[in-house]
């Protein structure tokens, strides 16, 4: 007998159709029979991938899908189904492909525990990891600084799914910067930063070394920081001087700011200094002075101030003014000494000193009635000047008396040129008056022929030659406080008449004469002119000659030869003699003329940027009769007077300047030319500064970098703003405008921005933004602020946990402001509610701590509080209290672990947690291990944590092991777990590592031979690829590549410039993959220089020659380039100068011959092919006579 039914056949393999880290959905097929029953359930059945055993997940009615949820993040599953009809279970389907519980889709995040700023030595090591979690697995990327990393033999990045590791060797300063890793997948993106410092002496202060304030004993010395500090701050420079005939460096001093002052120095000898920059990291290289300086004062006393007179006095003082030294000789006058001598007395002494450099003053309590002479000294840092010339004695009186002149010696005269004369008059009052000589309403003085002579009450005037211009009325004046007097009286000399008054015009002139007129003498001599006598003078002759004579101020001359140059004079004549001769301003070729053109109109700047300006102007009213060849536009600084070319243009009236310095204001003139000559210059431009017209906006962002401040201080900074025309400027506050308020106020002006912040608030941390804005643009800065202050409470709640007769576990979080200050530690409290009083109890610098020393069965509350550099936060406490008692055991035993993965030194096992913690968590795994020819088991390792499975390293290569694992808790150790089957330690996969021995940097000179060979260990052997600047490298002429299983070899069999450059060498396998980098650089002959050559500016001894350098230095700097010029006639190269640059002016040609020209660039590797200019000039000037 048997059932009518059957059980179902095997259902469907299921299907995973969706999973994340928590539970894992599967369908599947019914049976393909249901054995003549109804199916009535489905088991689905589960088990770890490395597991061999299978337990039920879920029983569901009739229905082909569900989700299991008992699965641990992580852990990869396989599934099957059975399928139950009342007759009993089918047999299990086929088995699901396996599925990890992790999310099905996940954006990318970064752990950025191990990401912060590092700060590494100079030519140390630095290795770091970072963990990567999404899903599907993120691509990993790395930038420095922005742009992509080119990898060295220094520097790799090595990524896997979930993790990527950087390593950086023999680290160098350039390695400084900022390193963003990028993690990317389908469902999004994240980036972190991480800086890195490499730390390094500084680099040699920046120059110049500047010395000032040169005395005998010292001087002053600044220069600029170093450009980079090596990523340490200067701690300090160190000063050095040098006596050049010592020849040895000695220290000076120690500054720590960029100048300082020296002292010590020897009078008249040289000396040179030198400065180093200091920090933590060692001394810079230093920074010399150009030329040595000589110790001496760069000032002496001053000459003697000028004779002293009395401005002033009474009868107890005298007011005194002088003029000041002549030369002060390199210091300032810092005051006077007057010194005084009476009438009887031989001995001068010291009246008063005058600090300053005013130059007068009044000396006091003197004698009345007595005669004083004085004198004045001048005093600077050199010392004490002479004493001044004595003044005319004084008599201290009183002076209250009209002036009245004797007119007795006051008649007319009339003198013949060469006669003498002296006047004599007195002249009474009190105080004595001063008197004044006019003649023809010009005051008189003393000159050469001519002495006036004033003493207290006379005067005299004396004519030791006379001539005409002592002709004329003469009044002496004289005047004091009480009243005034004048007198006059005429003087009549006559003289041969003065020269005609020129200029001498020139008109009508061709070849055989001109016509001149000129206008008669301002002075006749007294007596009428007779004539005028007109003279010629011939250049080549170099002789006057008579030309004619007349009676009026013109003159017609004839008879001159055409072609020859003229210059002409006249004189006038009276019955006393002939004039001196008018000599016209200018020579005349006997020939008919063209004239220069006028000037030209002012130039006009039309345009203008950093680099250049554009002008244009007006042609001049007369072109002179001929026609304008080119215009001449000349430059100069606004702040200097000589003029310089700028350029030189055909007929044309616009062109650009270019040879300009950026921040420089310039004028403009233009010159006219035309067959005849140069014009005048024009009106000079308005001036105009070399700068951009239109410039977006650039914020420095110099002073922008975070700010800390604590609560309730004072913060101002500032931002410069480029830009044309000037940006405005505006502010905001976390993307907000900003509210200003008695605290923060904002000061913008026409290329800068001020901010203001007064007694600080923790509110007003957060970013603050400038925008700059002009019609070219927008340029947006930001400012961290963060104002410190003591943190807030920890965030609740405070957890209890681990609870035993000793300790327990407190957790809370951190708090939610810190303050802007790290979180420096938390103070943890308890308080036994019997006592109610709270004690401490530790310190944390974590977010949780282990609390002991309770006594079993006691209530307990806790609290903790925040603690940063700037103070306490408010304390967080338990809501309610614990008693100390114990909770657990030890755990049960774990199951058989497994190999799933071994090398030639490791092995990474597998195993299954123990079926019961006992009331505590495995905490550790200790995994013990025994070989084949130990009969003892020792410990190999413990894994913290309750992941099961770990690596155990450091084992025997080609060694049987065996391994066995005891789990850990708080209640202790459990029973040893089954042994696992033995595992042979031995290689099973390796990933390539070249060997970068024989990989250096080479410089080889042009037809040298190298051979690289290069070792590449791995398992299997990996595919090897060579590049040679970024392009795959094959067998070619001159270059051969060979490739064998663990080796691969490059050579060069005559190197040439084309083989310079990156190579790098690529491994990889199923394992991993390796490549490395260096550099070959071919050393040549340069390149011959790029044409054309440019010839300008050529006349008959010379002409300008301008070409471009070659496009390839051969791998080393030009020394110079060889300038070679042929003659036509001989047809041979000879040298015509050297340079530094591709331009040369060439001298010592031989007017009127043809000349071609060559260059060839210059290097330490020889002398390039030359250049050959595309046609020869004549050397002659571009106009003839």
């Amino acid at each position: 007998a048997k059932n009518p039914f059957d059980e179902p056949s095997k259902p469907g393999k299921p299907n995973p159709t969706n999973w994340d880290k928590s539970f894992i959905d599967l369908e599947w097929e019914a049976p393909d029979s249901d054995g003549g029953a109804p199916i009535e359930s489905y088991i689905v059945e589960m088990r770890d991938k490395d597991e061999r055993n299978w337990v039920k997940a879920l029983v569901l009615p009739n229905k082909r899908s569900g989700r299991v949820t008992d699965v641990i993040e992580g852990h990869e599953y396989e599934f099957r189904v059975i399928a139950v009809n009342k007759v009993g279970p089918s047999q299990p389907s086929d088995i699901s492909k396996s599925v990890v519980a992790k999310p099905r889709f996940m954006a990318p995040k970064i752990d950025r525990k191990n990401l912060g700023k590092k700060e590494i030595r100079k030519g140390k090591f630095l290795k770091f990891e970072a963990d990567v979690e999404g899903e599907p697995a993120p691509t990993i990327s790395w930038t420095f600084n922005g742009q992509t990393i080119l990898f060295n033999d220094r520097l790799t990045i090595e990524s896997e799914d979930y993790k990527t590791t950087f390593i950086l060797q023999k680290a160098k300063r350039s390695d400084s910067g900022i390193y963003t890793v990028t993690a990317k997948n389908e469902s999004g993106t994240d980036k972190a930063e991480v800086e890195i410092i490499v730390l390094t002496a500084p680099t040699k202060p920046k120059g110049p070394l500047k010395v000032s304030e040169v005395t005998a004993e010292g001087c002053e010395l600044k220069w600029q920081k170093p450009e980079d500090d090596g990523g340490v701050p200067i701690d300090h420079y160190i000063v050095e001087r040098m006596d050049t005939e010592m020849g040895r460096w000695v220290p000076v001093t120690i500054s720590k700011l960029p100048e300082a002052e020296v002292t010590g120095l020897h009078e008249g000898k040289e000396y040179l200094f030198r400065v180093k920059a200091v920090n933590a990291e060692g001394e810079s290289e230093p920074l010399e002075t150009d030329f040595g300086i000589v110790a001496k004062n760069p000032y002496n006393e001053p000459d003697r101030p000028g004779k002293p007179y009395a401005k002033d006095w009474d009868k107890s003082s005298v007011h005194l003014k002088w003029t000041p030294p002549a030369n002060e000789n390199g210091a300032p006058v810092t005051s006077y000494i007057i010194e005084k001598k009476d009438q009887y007395s031989s001995k001068w002494q010291k009246a008063v000193e005058l600090i300053g450099n005013k130059c007068e003053g009044r000396i006091p309590d003197l004698a009345e009635n007595m005669k004083y002479t004085f004198r004045v000294i001048a005093v600077n840092k050199g010392g004490f000047s002479k004493p001044s010339e004595p003044s005319d004695p004084v008599i201290t009186k009183d002076r209250n008396v009209a002036p009245i002149i004797d007119r007795s010696t006051l008649k007319n005269l009339t003198l013949k040129a060469g006669q003498h004369v002296k006047i004599d008059v007195k002249i009474s009052g009190e105080p004595p008056p001063t008197k004044i000589w006019y003649h023809n309403k010009a005051r008189l003085e003393s000159k050469e022929n001519f002495n006036v002579e004033y003493e207290d009450y006379r005067t005299k005037i004396s004519i030791s030659v006379a001539d005409r211009s002592h002709t004329g009325v003469y009044i002496i004046k004289a005047e004091n406080d009480s009243g005034k007097d004048e007198a006059t009286f005429d003087i009549t000399v006559l003289d041969k008449p003065g020269k005609p008054e020129g200029p001498i015009k020139i008109s009508d002139i061709h070849k055989e004469g001109a016509s001149l007129k000129w206008n008669p003498p301002e002075d006749d001599g007294g007596v009428p002119l007779s004539h005028y006598l007109v003279e010629k003078m011939d250049a080549e002759t170099g002789r006057w000659v008579p030309a004619g004579r007349c009676k009026e101020p013109n003159l017609t001359v004839s008879n001159l030869i055409p072609g020859q140059e003229y210059t002409f004079r006249v004189s006038a004549v009276n019955s006393e003699g002939e004039s001196e001769p008018l000599v016209a301003d200018h020579s005349i070729i006997a020939k008919n003329p063209f004239d220069e053109p006028s000037k030209p109109g002012k130039p006009n700047p039309t345009n203008w940027d950093k680099s250049f300006i554009d002008l244009e102007w007006e042609a001049p009213d007369s072109d002179g009769g001929a026609p304008i060849e080119s215009y001449i536009v000349e430059m100069r600084d606004k702040d200097e007077r000589n003029w310089v070319k700028a350029l030189v243009l055909p007929n044309k009236r616009s062109g650009r300047v270019t040879d300009v310095i950026e921040g420089h204001e310039y004028e403009f003139r233009v010159i006219a030319v035309n067959k005849v000559g140069p014009s005048q210059p024009s009106d000079i431009s308005k001036s105009v500064v070399a700068k951009p017209r239109f410039m977006a906006p650039k914020i420095d962002r110099k002073n922008l970098g975070k700010k800390e401040i604590r609560k309730g201080k004072f913060l101002k900074f500032e931002a410069d703003v480029e830009g044309e025309p000037a940006p405005t400027i505006s502010w905001t506050f976390n993307g907000q405008t900003i509210l200003f308020n008695d605290r923060l106020t904002i000061e913008s002006e026409d290329y800068k921005t001020t901010f203001i912040l007064q007694k600080a608030k923790r509110s007003d941390s957060g970013i603050y933004t400038v925008t700059a804005k002009n019609e070219s643009g927008t340029d947006k800065a930001e400012v961290e602020i963060i104002v410190l202050t003591a943190p807030t409470k920890p965030k609740g709640p405070l957890k209890v946990s681990e609870v035993t007769a000793e300790g327990c576990e407190l957790k809370w979080q951190k708090p939610e402001d810190d303050g802007g200050v790290p979180i420096d530690h938390y103070i943890v409290e308890r308080m036994d509610t019997e006592m109610g009083r709270w004690v401490p109890v530790t310190i944390s610098k974590l977010p949780e701590a282990e609390v002991t020393g309770l006594h079993e069965g006691k209530e307990y509350l806790f609290r903790v509080k925040a603690v940063n550099a700037e103070g306490e936060s408010e304390p967080l406490e338990t809501d309610f209290g614990i008693v100390a008692k114990n909770p657990y055991n030890e755990p049960d035993r774990p199951g058989k672990p497994y190999a799933k993965d071994w090398d030639k030194s490791s092995v990474h096992l597998k195993w299954t947690p123990p079926a019961n913690e006992n009331g505590a968590p495995v905490t550790s795994y200790i995994i013990e291990k025994k070989d084949q020819y130990s009969s003892k088991w020792q410990k190999a390792v413990e894994l913290i944590g309750n992941k099961c499975e770990g690596r155990i390293p450091d084992l025997a290569e080609n060694m049987k092991y065996t391994f066995r694992v005891i789990a850990v808790n708080k209640g202790g150790f459990s029973k040893p777990s089954e042994p696992s089957d033995p595992v042979i330690t031995k290689d099973r996969n390796v990933a390539p590592i070249i060997d970068r021995s024989t990989l250096k940097n080479l410089t080889l000179k042009a037809g040298q031979h190298v051979k690289i060979d290069v070792k590449i260990s791995g398992e299997p052997p990996p595919t090897k690829i060579w590049y040679h600047n970024k392009a795959r490298l094959e067998s070619k002429e001159n270059f051969n590549v060979e490739y064998e299983d663990y080796r691969t070899k490059i050579s060069i069999s005559v190197a040439d410039r084309s083989h310079t450059g990156v190579y790098i060498i690529k491994a990889e396998n199923d394992s991993g993959k390796d490549e490395a980098t260096f550099d070959i650089t071919v050393l040549d002959k340069p390149g011959k220089p790029e044409g054309p050559i440019k010839i300008s500016d050529i006349h008959k001894e010379g002409a300008s020659l301008k070409w471009n350098p070659p496009e390839d230095d051969g791998g080393v700097p030009l020394s110079h380039y060889l300038v070679e010029k042929m003659d036509a006639e001989t047809g041979r190269w000879v040298p015509a100068g050297r340079c530094k640059e591709p331009n040369l002016t060439v001298s010592n040609l031989i007017p009127g011959q043809e000349y071609t020209f060559r260059v060839s660039a210059v290097n330490s590797e020889g002398e390039s092919e030359p250049l050959v200019a595309d046609h020869s000039i004549i050397a002659k000037n571009p106009f003839d006579e």
